[in-house]
C-alpha cells in the first residue's frame, strides 16, 4: 500500500507491506517511511467481553538516522498512544470519527 502525505508543506511517500494478517488476532507490517523501516504489529486479544488492541514497533532507522532510534522509538509511542486513545473513544461513543 502506498500513501502519499503533505509533511512540512512537501509530498513524502510512505510504502506499508503486511506481512501476517490473522483475523481475530493480528497485523503485522513493514514500511518504508522516510529514513525508517519500520516493523510493526497490531495485536489484539479478548479482555473481559471486550477486545484489547496493543500495538507494538520498531522504527528501525536507517544511516545516520540509527544514532536517533531511542527518540524515534519514544515518539513513536506518544503517536500511537494518542491514536489508540482516540481509537477508543470513537468505539465507546459510538461515533465513525474522534477528533
Amino acid at each position: 500500500m502506498r500513501i502519499r502525505q503533505k509533511v512540512l508543506g512537501r509530498t513524502a511517500e510512505s510504502v506499508t507491506r503486511f506481512t501476517a494478517v490473522e483475523r481475530d488476532r493480528r497485523i503485522v507490517w513493514d514500511g518504508n517511511v522516510g529514513p525508517m523501516r519500520p516493523h510493526a504489529a497490531f495485536e489484539l486479544k479478548p479482555a473481559d467481553r471486550t477486545t484489547r488492541l496493543t500495538f507494538r514497533a520498531d522504527p528501525n532507522p536507517v544511516g545516520p538516522f540509527k544514532l536517533l532510534s531511542p527518540l524515534f522509538a519514544r515518539t513513536g509511542r506518544s503517536v500511537w498512544d494518542k491514536r489508540l486513545q482516540r481509537i477508543k473513544t470513537a468505539i465507546e461513543s459510538g461515533s465513525p470519527t474522534a477528533s
